[in-house]
């Protein structure tokens, strides 16, 4: 949807950082273009192997159109002779699609991408477990109490890689302390108003990162954060 995506990621390859991106690759731009960018990795959120399952929990996406896109971008790595971005085919396992783990195992191979992965989801509520949660409880990253509470299985450490190495900084300026602060409840500066160097070491930054290594389960985005827990079921190369 950002016509500058492909300047910005060729501007951060040229520079030599390390480029990926998650999407659901409904839209995408000319497969050539993006292979000529410079990006390093592309995650490809793949839900379902058929359009009632995938639409599910991708609402109103289109199974037939990411399958397209797909296709079109194994083409065109061909094509170019690019062994990059190196395509992650990325199934989170859910109620509604654990079933279908090892036909996606399948379409993962026709469909020639480099990596499958399958990876637990994030819930955020009660009435999440019963809709989402899979019956079978390795595919889960929550244990679950009989009246549908939930927790992370391995408990809430004081530390916290992404605060020191992962900042988020959305498409307004504002910058959020990581990528599970969808909301930014947690401000700390943009990058609009002052330099990004100063909101990286300012007080309110410092202060997260000081609660995280003295009491990181009283903050409540880090009660269900993934950091520390093993979100990836299985991750199958496919070539």
């Amino acid at each position: 949807m950002n016509k500058n995506f492909l300047k910005m990621v060729k501007y951060a390859s040229e520079a030599g950082l390390f480029t990926l991106v998650s999407t659901n690759a409904n839209l995408m731009p000319e497969a050539e273009d993006i292979v000529r960018s410079g990006l390093d990795s592309m995650i490809v959120s793949f839900d379902g192997t058929t359009q009632e399952t995938y639409n599910k929990y991708r609402v109103n996406g289109d199974l037939s159109k990411l399958k397209a896109n797909i296709k079109k971008l194994v083409a065109a790595k061909k094509k170019l002779v690019s062994k990059t971005p190196l395509i992650r085919q990325q199934f989170l396992v859910m109620k509604h699609n654990e079933q279908e783990i090892e036909e996606m195992k399948v379409l993962a191979k026709q469909l020639q991408v480099d990596h499958l992965e399958f990876k637990t989801a994030q819930i955020y509520q009660k009435s999440d477990v019963a809709e989402f949660l899979p019956d079978n409880p390795r595919y889960r990253r929550y244990k679950v109490s009989a009246d549908d509470n939930f927790e992370l299985k391995f408990g809430i450490k004081n530390r916290c890689s992404r605060l020191w190495t992962k900042p988020v900084i959305n498409w307004n300026g504002e910058v959020a302390v990581c990528c599970f602060d969808k909301d930014i409840k947690f401000r700390v500066g943009n990058i609009l108003q002052q330099p990004f160097s100063r909101i990286w070491q300012n007080r309110a930054y410092q202060s997260m990162r000081s609660n995280v290594l003295r009491q990181r389960e009283k903050i409540a985005i880090c009660r269900n954060c993934g950091e520390g827990v093993k979100l990836r079921i299985k991750k199958v190369a496919k070539k």
